[in-house]
């Protein structure tokens, strides 16, 4: 079989860069620990449930949702298989320091008025991906948490409010580009479910006592978000 010299200059070029390609994958600057800030934006979907014999109506059902910006930071570490898996964990917190009301008011300036805040918020994911040279798409899941706050006032300024730190599971996706070797920028969604809700006693109100009267707060976010990375 004869091979001429452009056969075997073609086989190097095509060797080469295979090899090259290869190179670059593997050495794309995913694995070890991290830390850095994020910003954007976070939609509460609170779902209020509130009973009363002493109410202007009664039993209230409502939605009392918030859209707010979103600062927060992170840390993780991520471990890169050969093959470009990306195996890691995170740890991050945010601070939406949301606040949305309902207010029921009837023509004698009576009022119900029901206040939930949504102060901070946190989680621990687990996140999987595979790299494609500088790009990471990856999805992520873990636990989450959540301190948050409902109050009741009325016309008479009686005020009822419990604090608590709900905690919830987190689901969501994204991708990361590797601007420099240590410094990667992420666009990601996160779905928060914080599962059983916030929920406090109402028993007397404007002198009217209802042993069974109650309010709760469930609480559902989606945020969205951009975040700067330093890996070390």
């Amino acid at each position: 079989m004869k091979i001429d010299i452009k056969t075997i200059a073609f086989l190097a070029i095509v060797t080469s860069g295979a090899s090259a390609a290869q190179t670059v994958t593997n050495t794309a600057p995913w694995a070890g620990f991290y830390a850095g800030v994020s910003a954007g934006a976070i939609f509460n979907e609170a779902q209020l449930n509130s009973s009363h014999i002493n109410f202007l109506n009664t039993p209230y059902h409502q939605h009392i949702n918030d859209t707010d910006f979103l600062p927060g930071v992170q840390a993780g570490y991520n471990y890169q298989f050969p093959s470009g898996f990306v195996l890691g964990g995170e740890l991050d917190f945010t601070y939406p320091d949301s606040k949305s009301e309902f207010n029921n008011t009837n023509q004698f300036a009576q009022f119900d008025k029901f206040t939930f805040e949504n102060r901070l918020q946190g989680a621990i994911r687990a996140k999987m991906g595979y790299a494609l040279d500088k790009f990471l798409p990856f999805v992520t899941a873990g636990v989450s948490f959540a301190d948050t706050q409902l109050e009741y006032t009325n016309e008479v300024f009686e005020r009822v409010k419990n604090t608590s730190v709900q905690t919830g599971w987190a689901l969501g996706g994204g991708l990361e580009y590797a601007v420099y070797e240590n410094l990667s920028l992420r666009t990601e969604y996160i779905y928060s479910d914080y599962g059983d809700p916030l929920s406090m006693k109402l028993s007397n109100v404007v002198g009217v006592t209802d042993p069974n009267g109650f309010a709760n707060i469930e609480l559902v976010t989606h945020s969205v978000r951009t975040a700067l990375n330093y890996r070390f």
